[in-house]
C-alpha cells in the first residue's frame, strides 16, 4: 500500500529519521552477530594458544625425565639388592661348612673316614659357591669381592688331604700335605669372612640408595602435581581474562549502538509534529 505524500520539509526529515532508525536495528543485529562469531573464533584461538603454551614446560620435562630415569633404575637396584641378599645367605652356608671341614684337622690326625667326610663337605662348599652371584650396579662397587672369591674355588678343589698326622705350623720338612691343606682351608675361610663383611656393607649401602630413589620419586611426583596445579590455575586465570576482555568489547559495541539508536529516536521525535491536547487553543492553528 502506497504511503501518502509528504506535505512539508519537517515531515520529510521526520520520515527519513524514522526510516533510518527502523533500518538500522536489523542491520546492526546482523553485523553484531557476524562480529560476535568473529570474536568467539578469535577468543577460541587465544584460549588454545594459552593451553598449548608451556610457561613451565621445560621444568616439567626435566622432572619427568628424572622420574623416568629413577623408575628405570629402581627394578635394577632391587634385583641387585635381592641377589646380594642371596649371596649373604650362601656365604653363611659356606662358612658353616668350612668350619666343619677344618674341625676334621683339630685332633692332629686325618683318618680315611675324615678324608671321605672332607671330600663330601668340600664338594658341598664348591656347589654352594657356584650358586653365588658376581654382581655389579652402576654407581656402586663392592671391590669385585665375589669374583675374586669364586676364582679361589679352583684352589679349594685342588686340596687333597692324606691319612696321617697334621704337622704343626712351620714343621720342616713336612710329613705330608695335610698342613698345607689346612692352611688352604683357613685362607679360603678368611676370604669368605671378608666377603661376608663386604656383602653386608653392600646390602646396607644399596638399601639406602633404593630408599633415596623412592624418596626422590615421591618428591618428583609431588613437584609434578604442584607444577600442574599451578600451571592450570595460571592458564585458567588467563582464559578468564580473555573472556572478560572480549565480553567487554562486545558490550561496548552494543552500548555504542544503543546510545546511537537513542540519539536517532530523539531526533525523530523532535522532528515529528506535536499534537496539542484536546481543547487546547493550539488546535486553532493545526
Amino acid at each position: 500500500m502506497a504511503s501518502g505524500p509528504i506535505s512539508n520539509v519537517g515531515s520529510l526529515a521526520q520520515a527519513l529519521a524514522t526510516v533510518s532508525q527502523s533500518a538500522s536495528r536489523p542491520n546492526f543485529e546482523l553485523a553484531f552477530s557476524q562480529m560476535q562469531n568473529t570474536v568467539i573464533g578469535r577468543l577460541n584461538k587465544e584460549i588454545h594458544a594459552v593451553n598449548e603454551a608451556g610457561g613451565s614446560k621445560s621444568e616439567m620435562i626435566a622432572l619427568q625425565r628424572e622420574g623416568r630415569k629413577l623408575a628405570e633404575n629402581i627394578p635394577l637396584i632391587e634385583k641387585f639388592l635381592f641377589d646380594t641378599e642371596t649371596n649373604k645367605g650362601r656365604l653363611a652356608t659356606v662358612q658353616d661348612k668350612l668350619t666343619s671341614v677344618i674341625a676334621l684337622f683339630a685332633d692332629g690326625d686325618i683318618s680315611a673316614d675324615d678324608i671321605t667326610s672332607f671330600n663330601t663337605q668340600r664338594q658341598e662348599i664348591v656347589d654352594e659357591m657356584k650358586k653365588t652371584w658376581q654382581l655389579s650396579y652402576t654407581g656402586f662397587t663392592d671391590g669385585d669381592i665375589m669374583r675374586r672369591l669364586k676364582n679361589d674355588v679352583a684352589a679349594l678343589e685342588a686340596l687333597t688331604p692324606e691319612v696321617g698326622v697334621v704337622d704343626p705350623a712351620g714343621t720342616t720338612p713336612a710329613t705330608n700335605a695335610n698342613r698345607d691343606v689346612l692352611t688352604g682351608l683357613e685362607t679360603f675361610q678368611n676370604k669368605t669372612s671378608t666377603a661376608q663383611t663386604v656383602t653386608l656393607n653392600s646390602i646396607y649401602t644399596v638399601f639406602n640408595m633404593r630408599e633415596d630413589m623412592l624418596s626422590n620419586m615421591a618428591d618428583i611426583q609431588t613437584a609434578v602435581t604442584e607444577l600442574n596445579s599451578t600451571e592450570q590455575l595460571k592458564k585458567l586465570s588467563q582464559v578468564e581474562a580473555l573472556k572478560e576482555k572480549y565480553a567487554n568489547l562486545l558490550h561496548s559495541i552494543s552500548l555504542s549502538y544503543e546510545v546511537s539508536s537513542g540519539i536517532t529516536e530523539g531526533l525523530a521525535s523532535r522532528l515529528s509534529k506535536p499534537t496539542p491536547a484536546v481543547g487546547s487553543v493550539l488546535n486553532l492553528f493545526t
